[in-house]
């Protein structure tokens, strides 16, 4: 790249190959925006930001196991990247590995307790897998947080549905609805539930 006609140092290079590989992703240019991030792990094995991209760029190969891998390492140096964190459980969801997706989210709100983006992640895993009990005590973490408050209640509705509590279900689709009059699953599991 002529735009990246710099002296390089021994010290600079990892940074010129990271930029390189950025500007490959860039264009879609993934096989050789893999090649750059790679070779800048050979050079410096503790670039972080490079594992997070060579995780994206596997998982976009359909190579999860080793985008796995990559995320992981990212993780280790930067444990507060929630972003990473669920990239890293959706890899792990699409390869139906619902307790390690499970474990990610427990180990990042170890690293993150009151992340409310990872909290609602937990509970959604729960409710999606029957653990309605559970869900609900994670969505309840989230009752105050009025920037979540229709996604929590509608969480919650289902968590309550899948206790079998019916009437606390219906309260909260119908405290979402009123949020959020146009919410469509809201809405169809309330009329669900009122057909029952």
């Amino acid at each position: 790249y002529p735009c990246l006609n710099v002296v390089v140092t021994p010290m600079l290079e990892p940074w010129k190959l990271y930029l390189e590989g950025r500007l490959y992703l860039n264009r879609q240019q993934l096989e050789q925006a893999k090649s750059a991030f790679e070779q800048v792990l050979k050079i410096d094995p503790n670039f972080k930001k490079a594992y997070q991209f060579l995780g994206k760029i596997q998982k976009f190969f359909d190579e999860k196991g080793q985008a796995i891998v990559y995320y992981q390492n990212y993780l280790v140096v930067n444990p507060h990247d929630i972003a990473a964190i669920q990239e890293l459980v959706e890899v792990h969801e699409q390869l139906g590995e619902v307790d390690k997706a499970e474990g990610v989210l427990l180990q990042g709100l170890k690293n993150n307790p009151d992340d409310p983006v990872l909290i609602r992640d937990l509970a959604e895993i729960r409710v999606a897998n029957g653990r309605g009990a559970e869900a609900l005590h994670e969505y309840l973490k989230l009752a105050d947080d009025v920037r979540q408050q229709p996604m929590v209640l509608f969480g919650m509705g289902i968590a309550f549905q899948n206790c079998g509590n019916y009437i606390a279900a219906k309260t909260c689709y119908q405290n979402v609805l009123t949020a959020q009059p146009k919410h469509r699953q809201a809405l169809n599991n309330l009329l669900v539930l009122e057909l029952d």
